[in-house]
């Protein structure tokens, strides 16, 4: 009997459609050979059900290569004794070294292994579906998989699907059923068994069909009703991150002990044995924290570090650190940081400066100046945004050069360190320079967080439950505004915990990035979730 096996030109593994296989142009003069081979049979008959052969053979029209054949190939279900393969000129035999359940229905796949030998022209897809019982399964899951924080398309992120009642885990067990997304994240699984089935998401870096949490991002969905063909069915995947921060090194420095952690920490708290708190300040890259000396105390000391980093991770531990005293030798960093803006500018619509300093500030001891066409007056009073840090309105209304002026020991900190002296001018900048994004979000989650991205993906703003919001103040560029689903009332994003059978809280992107441009408001903008 001539049975023409059925073939698949898709883009993502986990398809188990059906579409007959398309022979090549035959090679005329010089032309190059294009076609891939062609299966002409295959015994037993595709489709085929009460199947009970030891083997599978399939026939094709021209010379196969041998390589690649068997990395190419698995089984659906996943048998845990892989069948063996064997090959002639035109030939393969796929034989089964498991035992083949009852009422089973099980595809053979083939993804770009099997190729010709004179051109290497490959079948991109091929498959073999059969079934031990009297029926073939015909249910299917299909829907989309993206990376929960950037929104981008998870392409080949693993499809893997465990029936409920074995209670595998999806770290060191592999999956029944599996397979891949394409390159826009579209996934396709099909002929499964009616049944509850716990499935998981895998962004599977190694391709070893399991879950690595260190470095492996994911989404799950547990005792899934598979009964009917289910659409739609889409996922974000993100990593989570369970590992507790740890301190790599303690070094002393002048009035402060620096910390250095081996991931970033956002929260850290530092007291003596007896209770006393140290002042803190996390540096930027927020894997090093510094501690100041507001004790005045120089032997070694013991304190009590509690860290959180960014995924909530808690290290509590006791370590012991040493300030240097200052002298001629070791001396002090300037009290203030940094002035910003940075680059001079103030918008006239919002005229406010920030002063960071390297030390936390304990007391403001004198105004700040303004100077403006030859006159000079009293800056409002700083407002503190924090121990290391406070900011300024500048009174302008119009385009002009200004100069701030920053007296001698207007500020203080510990170890009776003051500030120097400084001048600085500023440019202010007009609407006309900068954007607007203007919207409403419509949804009915209770709590969420409306964020303003960079064309990177870095957070610019940020706005806690906006019914209607307003970003002002942008320069020219490209912006996303994505919504995280505060599900617990936080504040923040939380991540996925498989432990606990606990999703990520969603992250929603508005559809398209948004283009700002100068002296251009941009209106309208409507959320749905």
């Amino acid at each position: 009997m001539n049975f023409l096996f059925k073939l698949f030109i898709l883009l993502g593994l986990p398809t188990i459609l059906y579409a007959c296989a398309n022979a090549g142009a035959p090679i005329e003069g010089g032309t190059k050979d294009m076609a891939y081979p062609e299966l002409l049979k295959s015994v037993p008959e595709n489709f085929t059900t009460h199947f009970s052969a030891p083997e599978v053979l399939l026939i094709f029209n021209e010379r196969i290569a041998p390589e690649k054949i068997a990395e190419s190939f698995f089984i659906l279900p996943r048998q845990e004794l892989q069948p063996s393969i064997t090959f002639k000129s035109k030939s393969l035999s796929i034989h089964f070294n498991d035992t083949l359940k009852p009422n089973t229905t099980y595809t053979l796949i083939f993804k770009e292994g099997i190729k010709d030998v004179t051109e290497n022209n490959t079948i991109p897809y091929l498959s073999y579906t059969f079934s031990t019982g009297n029926y073939l399964d015909s249910l299917s899951i299909a829907g989309n998989v993206r990376f929960l924080k950037t929104n981008k398309p998870a392409e080949n992120a693993l499809i893997a699907l465990y029936p409920s009642s074995d209670t595998l885990n999806v770290t060191k067990h592999k999956p029944t059923y599996f397979g891949y997304a394409d390159e826009q994240g579209n996934y396709l699984l099909n002929n499964l068994k009616n049944g509850l089935y716990d499935l998981y998401v895998i962004n599977d870096k190694n391709k070893n069909l399991l879950y690595d949490s260190k470095t492996e991002a994911i989404s799950f969905k547990k005792k899934l009703n598979i009964s009917e063909k289910i659409k739609d069915l889409n996922f974000k995947i993100s990593k989570i991150d369970t590992i507790k921060p740890r301190i790599e090194k303690i070094v002393a420095e002048t009035e402060t002990s620096k910390i250095f952690f081996s991931k970033g920490i956002k929260k850290i708290k530092a007291e003596t044995l007896k209770k006393d708190s140290i002042p803190t300040e996390i540096m930027e890259s927020g894997k090093i924290v510094l501690l100041f000396n507001a004790l005045n105390i120089y032997d070694s000391l013991k304190v009590h570090i509690t860290a959180i980093d960014t995924a909530n991770n808690v290290l509590k531990d006791t370590c012991k650190i040493l300030f240097k005293k200052a002298d001629s030798t070791n001396k002090l960093k300037p009290l203030i940081k940094t002035i910003s803006p940075l680059n001079r500018l103030l918008d006239i619509s919002n005229p406010e400066i920030s002063i960071d300093f390297n030390y936390p500030l304990t007391k403001v001891n004198k105004p700040l100046y303004l100077k403006q066409e030859q006159q000079t007056t009293d800056l409002p009073v700083p407002q503190k945004k924090g121990a290391f840090s406070l900011s300024i309105k500048i009174p302008v209304t119009v385009k002009d050069t200004v100069t701030v002026i920053i007296p001698e020991n207007t500020f203080g900190s510990y170890f009776s360190l003051q500030n120097k002296a400084d001048t600085i001018q500023f440019i202010s900048i007009e609407r006309e320079d900068v954007g607007l994004i203007r919207g409403t979000v419509n949804t009915t989650a209770d709590k969420y967080i409306l964020q303003l991205l960079s064309e990177d993906y870095k957070v610019i703003d940020a706005k806690y439950t906006p019914k209607s919001f307003v970003f002002d103040n942008l320069k020219p560029g490209s912006y996303f505004l994505r919504v995280i689903i505060d599900k617990n009332g936080n504040g923040t994003w939380d991540q996925a915990s498989v432990e606990n059978n606990t999703e990520a809280e969603p992250i929603i992107f508005h559809k398209n990035p948004i283009k700002v441009k100068a002296n251009w408001e941009i209106t309208g903008i409507n959320i749905k979730i």
